[in-house]
């Protein structure tokens, strides 16, 4: 930066930082005049300013001039990066703004992948700065999306500058993808709504984008199909990075956007508050360009002024209509893309691979007016949510009519014959030749009246939705404010102390708002559950069902969700018996309110699903499961994380059952959508593996299951941290497999670990922990510690007894145990009772041929031939052997070693040419 624009900085920035944005605008109009190129930092200065105040939730200037003055001095500085940061090797430049410089850097450990890497200028460094940029992480936490770039990491270089790190994008804006692909308006509907996806499922977590635009949605191709990511996704809140465009402050002072995609309440034009609708309006600028090759509108430049003349004094054009101009006036329709772009109806019409004519008829009506629906300058006439923007696509992408076409008789119709071309016309002549055209028409007015109400409810609730998720953001930003400075003073906050501050919040306002209080009771009553904080998260919950049901009446769809979050939490309290009724209930509602598909439905049917297998009913659950996956496909497509999640859940129950083949199958292609869809480090990726690992182990493919174990080991321990109740689910997953193999030391290391975290995250009598409990008993009875190992399953007995219901299968496990720890001390008459108490129960729970009666009859085989009653041994023995050896191919471990002790029986009855044929059956074929 040259000395003479940085001392116009410094004298100029301590003028404006006090002043309104309308102030603002009119000093550095004054002062700037034709200078962009001082305007342009001056506007990125205050950009940064104004967004970590935003995000603070304070008033007034937190930047100090000097401070300000010092990163424009040392923008040179930045020119030559470290050549590493931690473990990220820094390679070449990929962006710059004001503030910042984005890198493209290479991760070395834990693991290696290719990062984008933010790091901020020297002088930006102050606590305040820093304070915010780890509030702007906690926001950033809830983002979880496949089509949002994530924030993977954050910290700080040796000379303190914070820094990003950020999922590195190899993609290109999506309008520039999508024309050099020459994709028609069908495929760019497509991705668009990906788009959509993304950004619902960031105001589902309060956060609004404020600048969607083309380069913030990035585009690549992929195996699987082309994909989008979004963006900058609440970074803009902490940093202003206008890598392309420029950016402008609403009256509230924050930064919200680029004037050709930003809303009229964004640039202050309208007195109105900033909420979902503003992204509403962003994302419909951006179909417009999508579709038409062309922005709304046009500015010659970035003055308040001028971008409030532009608005104030010009409608965009139809879509339709602005295909078929050239670059218009400045505010008017036709101007020319973002960045560069098509100017000329031909070429925009040969990137779409239509003619000018057919593409202005395919984008004439409906597109229109969804396209101008979502862009309209009342935001109360806007669609009320991105979903509803969705939905409407969605409506029109299946011939269905859409909401942002007035509600008409003829309009329906069409859409109706369109649609069902033939049928209509056979069903015309028909009803000539019948003269039955008066009732047709009876029977249409009543089917048009009925979908009006529909679509007037479905407002009406999305409009109620849409002040609710107002409400509820507003009140989750302001807990943050604990952690800025001037609140903390100086202390540090915890998580726990963040949500006890927000449940007791919640009790004392929100008296006259129940609907939202309600929201939020059960918001935080999840998040104590899922900290294992139970007696915390019962109040809020309950209190949470009640108001619902009082306030909203019993068949409600919000009580179906207050029922669902009891009923997992009482199944976490280990308590499944009492889940089921509460989730079965919340499927009725759901059914009644939303009908037979809806992802709702799905949601609810798994609950029930999924409490149905924990208390045994395999045969059950595993239509249910079976179903939930048909439903997410259809609804939602593979590429949803959804849909992997399902196939897991479903090979889960179809391997307790026996089913392994299919179970492997769908264990397979969980692991392979899910490293897909979410990257190879995500915790979902390491129960894919850790379930397959089982299953691979238990089949005799024991190398490929012990890396799968390991791998799932080592994503969560880096992920989740060693404390976590999944990470000890995933040593104790890996311990057994060591035990497997006879490593025994290494075992018993990971299971205690295992059963230390379990018990102080569930508490000693829980379910989880009787399971880890079990897995220690076995590793001490593979090393033959049987006083340990009969300790160990005795604890685990004593919880399931406590905490499960008659003849459950985790029961058996534990009889199982114990029984085989007093066989292995000689105490027989003390096992024999366990064993065939095991045994008896297997059989009404499992069914035949399953691998655990296998276990079950193979111990007590052994049992029967060890105290001498030869004829009992083999019977269970040759059961054992008959359920396991199969019709073809190589004998399972099962199979082989009951083969081996049936050969010591035929010893035993003096049958050497039987024991021989048992003995060549019972070999390894490694051997």
């Amino acid at each position: 930066m040259d000395k003479e624009l940085y001392a116009r900085i410094r004298a100029l920035l301590p003028r404006l930082l006090p002043l309104s944005p309308a102030e603002r605008a009119a000093l550095l109009d004054a002062e700037c005049g034709d200078d962009d190129n001082l305007r342009r930092e001056i506007v990125d200065l205050l950009a940064h300013e104004d967004s970590v105040a935003g995000l603070a939730g304070t008033a007034g200037p937190v930047l100090d001039p000097d401070l300000a003055g010092a990163a424009f001095a040392g923008a040179d500085r930045d020119a030559a990066p470290p050549d590493a940061i931690g473990p990220y090797a820094i390679g070449e430049e990929l962006g710059r703004g004001g503030m910042g410089v984005v890198y493209r850097a290479e991760q070395t450990a834990p693991l290696r992948r290719t990062v984008a890497l933010k790091i901020i200028k020297r002088g930006m460094d102050t606590d305040a700065v820093v304070a915010r940029f780890r509030t702007e992480r906690q926001a950033l936490a809830l983002m979880n999306h496949p089509h949002v770039a994530q924030v993977l990491d954050a910290g700080a270089t040796d000379d303190g500058r914070p820094y990003y790190v950020m999922e590195y994008v190899d993609g290109e804006p999506i309008t520039r993808f999508c024309d050099r692909a020459q994709a028609t308006p069908g495929q760019r509907l497509d991705l668009f709504l990906q788009v959509c996806g993304a950004v619902q499922h960031a105001h589902q977590r309060g956060i609004i984008h404020r600048d969607l635009k083309p380069s913030n949605v990035l585009a690549q191709a992929t195996p699987e199909g082309d994909r989008t990511k979004v963006i900058d996704f609440g970074i803009a809140k902490a940093v202003s990075d206008p890598l392309t465009g420029g950016t402008l402050m609403t009256q509230s002072g924050q930064i919200l956007g680029t004037p050709e995609y930003m809303s009229p309440e964004q640039a202050g034009i309208i007195d109105h508050p900033i909420d979902t609708r503003t992204d509403v309006y962003c994302l419909g600028a951006l179909l417009y360009e999508l579709l038409s090759g062309r922005t709304p509108y046009r500015f010659d430049s970035y003055g308040f002024g001028d971008i409030r003349k532009v608005f104030r004094d010009h409608d965009p054009s139809r879509p339709s209509t602005a295909v078929t101009e050239h670059d218009g006036p400045t505010g008017g329709a036709g101007g020319a893309q973002s960045g560069g772009g098509t100017t000329t109806a031909e070429e925009i019409s040969r990137l779409r691979g239509r003619s000018v004519e057919r593409l202005r008829k395919e984008l004439q009506g409906d597109l229109d007016n969804i396209v101008l629906m979502a862009m309209h300058k009342d935001p109360e006439r806007r669609y009320p949510s991105v979903d509803a923007l969705a939905e409407d696509i969605r409506r029109y992408r299946s011939q269905l009519p859409v909401r942002a076409r007035p509600d008409s008789w003829t309009y329906r119709a069409n859409k109706f014959i369109r649609r069902n071309a033939l049928g209509v016309t056979l069903f015309v002549v028909i009803s000539i030749l019948l003269t039955a055209l008066l009732l047709n028409t009876l029977v249409q007015s009543q089917r048009v009246e009925r979908q009006r109400d529909r679509a007037v409810r479905a407002e009406t609730q999305a409009r109620t939705e849409a002040a609710a998720a107002r409400e509820v953001s507003d009140f989750l930003a302001e807990l943050f404010l604990v952690n800025d400075p001037g609140e903390a003073r100086g202390n540090t906050i915890t998580a726990r102390e963040i949500l006890d501050q927000g449940a007791e919040r919640i009790r004392q306002e929100l008296g006259e708002q129940p609907v939202v209080r309600a929201r939020l009771m059960n918001t935080i009553g999840a998040v104590y559950q899922n900290l294992g904080l139970y007696a915390e998260a019962d109040t809020l919950v309950d209190e949470a069902l009640r108001i619902r049901r009082e306030t909203l009446g019993d068949d409600a769809p919000d009580v179906a969700e207050s029922l669902l979050q009891k009923s997992w939490l009482v199944r976490d309290e280990g308590r499944p018996e009492e889940a089921l009724p509460l989730a079965r209930r919340a499927l009725e509602i759901r059914q009644a309110a939303y009908g037979p598909e809806h992802k709702l439905i799905n949601e609810a049917m798994y609950h029930v699903a999924s409490t149905t297998e924990e208390l045994g009913d395999l045969e059950t659950a595993i239509p249910l499961f079976r179903e939930v996956l048909r439903l997410d496909r259809k609804l939602l497509g593979d590429a949803d994380p959804q849909v992997p999640e399902s196939m897991n859940n479903l090979a889960v129950a179809l391997a307790a059952y026996g089913e392994m083949d299919e179970a492997e199958q769908l264990y397979r292609e969980s692991l392979r959508l899910n490293r897909e869809i979410l990257g190879t480090d995500h915790p979902e990726v390491a129960t894919s593996a850790a379930n397959l690992a089982n299953l691979l182990f238990q089949s005799g493919k024991r190398d490929e299951g012990l890396a799968l174990a390991e791998e799932a080991l080592e994503i969560r321990t880096r992920v989740l941290g060693r404390d976590h109740p999944h990470t000890a689910i995933a040593a104790g997953n890996l311990g057994i497999k060591y035990y497997g193999l006879k490593r025994y030391d290494d075992a018993e290391r990971l299971l205690r670990e295992s059963l230390r975290v379990k018990q102080a995250s569930n508490g000693p009598r829980h379910p989880s922990t009787a399971h880890a409990w079990i897995l220690l008993g076995l590793s001490q009875l593979g090393r033959e510690d049987a006083k340990a190992a009969e300790e160990s399953f005795g604890e685990a007995l004593s919880i399931y007894r406590e905490t499960m219901p008659p003849g459950h299968n985790n029961t058996a496990r534990a009889l199982h145990g114990l029984g085989g720890a007093l066989m292995q001390q000689g105490r027989y008459d003390e096992a024999e009772p366990l064993l065939v108490e095991a045994l008896t129960i297997r059989r009404e729970a499992l069914p035949a041929g399953h691998r655990e009666i296998a276990e079950s009859l193979q111990r007590l085989g052994e049992f029967r031939l060890e105290t001498g009653d030869l004829a009992a041994a083999e019977a269970l023995l040759s059961e054992c052997w008959e359920s396991q050896r199969g019709d073809d191919g190589p004998l399972n471990t099962r199979a082989r070693k009951a083969a081996r002790t049936l050969a010591r029986v035929y010893v035993a009855l003096g049958d050497s040419a039987r024991a021989q044929e048992y003995r060549d059956l019972g070999r390894n074929p490694d051997e």
